[in-house]
């Protein structure tokens, strides 16, 4: 019978190899948050709708006749995102002094996947 050598086994693998199948992959980042409450101005026709992040990453908010806003929190807290009218719906909203308006909001954490949100706003102008 042959001696083996040192650190090999009856397969012809070295012994305390890592298999590629056992490589932990963490998990992703949770893309849950909560859209809270809206602060008008109604001397500007504009607002504030703060929402609640779980973690860094990118937070856009946009929607037909809406500005688009892109913000990026650093970490975990309450981002307050500005909402203003353009184009005809601004137009609306100087004439009617009220326009109705449907945001979408998406929040994408670093290293994570996207979530998407849908709110009807309405915002309110004085003549």
């Amino acid at each position: 019978m042959a001696a083996r050598a040192s650190g090999s086994s009856a397969t012809g693998t070295i012994s305390g190899a890592v298999s590629p199948a056992s490589t932990v992959v963490p998990p992703k980042p949770s893309n849950a948050f909560l859209i809270g409450s809206m602060t008008r101005n109604r001397q500007r026709g504009v607002a504030t709708l703060w929402v609640k992040v779980p973690g860094a990453g990118t937070l856009n908010l946009s929607g037909h006749g809406l500005r688009t806003v892109i913000k990026e929190p650093g970490g975990k807290g309450t981002v307050g995102l500005p909402v203003r009218a353009k184009g005809s719906t601004l137009a609306t909203l100087r004439d009617a002094g009220r326009v109705l308006v449907q945001a979408r909001i998406a929040y994408t954490p670093t290293g994570g996947d996207a979530n998407r949100k849908f709110r009807d706003l309405v915002l309110l102008r004085q003549p």
